[in-house]
């Protein structure tokens, strides 16, 4: 049977999140899928929500690589916008809980849609970035890559390579790029028996193909979303939706696991410095202390770029819908 769970406002469950733990544990190699609804409580709104940066800017018309070539001054406003939405986030619950489930042996990868870096900030290793990442700028000339700078969201000139002179562009993919990291995602859902999709509406292509493929593979998917998206037939009878916000309703049932298989403290992974605001429970650490090397080096994370043609998932190769 498909299990449904829902977390109420007051924090109580319907439903059997046990169950849910247990679909994790029952696993040998899960997965996840994550997509904006994961980034929201850490103060980074969905683009595409009211309000959001697509109302500001016009997708089609700002984030296409045809108008950053045409015109990299027109194509950095919508840059120097996103970034300022992106910097200073931190990672939330949602992500934080990801990150233990990695560091328990339990979650072989994250395929994310995100480009904000902050599965990598909360110690996530095995990280796949299909719209790629803003934390860096590549040069479309001569493939320099350099560092994304805040002093790079200052108005002004558009940031130019050191090494050939020409506009530099950030790390994501737009309009009539192709996606990243194909190859490597394809490896991991041919090993994957559980998806945990999170805070995705899993319409966007190619990444709204990866649930049927692992369910048409014999495998399960987890949804965790604030309401339900996918069909009862891609979760499958050995699936579960839980609905609520991804930084209330994962850490949820991780904790559940957790507390299952008597995860020690030594796996369990927190923000530098900071306490555990999700939960007090007496066996975490009060202190990551790789925190800082891990949330300013991503050169771990597994990220293969293929900034030229893929294959892989049909039409889905190519970026339909931006980055976000």
């Amino acid at each position: 049977m498909t299990h449904h769970v829902r977390i109420l406002e007051d924090g109580t469950a319907e439903g059997d999140l046990d169950a849910v733990a247990g679909l994790i544990l029952e696993a040998d190699r899960p997965a996840a899928l994550t997509g904006a609804g994961i980034s929201v409580d850490s103060g980074i709104p969905d683009f595409r929500s009211p309000g959001g940066l697509w109302s500001v800017f016009d997708p089609t018309e700002y984030a296409t690589l045809s108008c950053f070539l045409r015109d990299p001054d027109k194509a950095w406003k919508l840059y120097r916008a996103l970034g300022r939405t992106l910097v200073g986030k931190r990672p939330n619950a949602a992500h934080i809980a990801l990150s233990e489930l990695e560091r328990a042996g339990r979650l072989a990868g994250v395929i994310t849609q995100n480009v904000d870096g902050l599965h990598q900030a909360a110690g996530s290793r095995a990280v796949l970035e299909i719209h790629g990442e803003h934390g860096k700028l590549e040069c479309l000339a001569c493939r320099r890559v350099e560092r994304f700078l805040e002093t790079h969201l200052e108005p002004g000139p558009v940031p130019r390579c050191a090494g050939c002179g020409h506009p530099l562009k950030p790390a994501v993919v737009l309009f009539e790029e192709p996606v990243r990291a194909m190859e490597a995602i394809e490896d991991l859902l041919r090993s994957t028996d559980l998806l945990l999709t999170v805070g995705t509406s899993a319409q966007i292509t190619p990444a709204c193909l990866f649930p049927a493929h692992v369910r048409a593979a014999g495998g399960h998917v987890i949804e965790f979303n604030l309401e339900r998206e996918l069909p009862e037939s891609t979760l499958g009878s050995g699936g579960a939706c839980v609905l609520g916000p991804a930084s209330v309703t994962l850490p949820r049932v991780v904790d559940a696991h957790h507390e299952a298989v008597d995860v020690p403290a030594a796996v369990v992974a927190l923000m530098p410095g900071e306490p555990d605001e999700r939960r007090p429970r007496p066996h975490h650490r009060q202190v990551w202390q790789e925190g800082s090397e891990v949330c300013d080096d991503r050169s771990r994370s597994c990220r293969p770029e293929y900034l030229s043609s893929i294959r892989g998932f049909g039409s889905g190769s190519r970026n339909s819908r931006g980055f976000r």
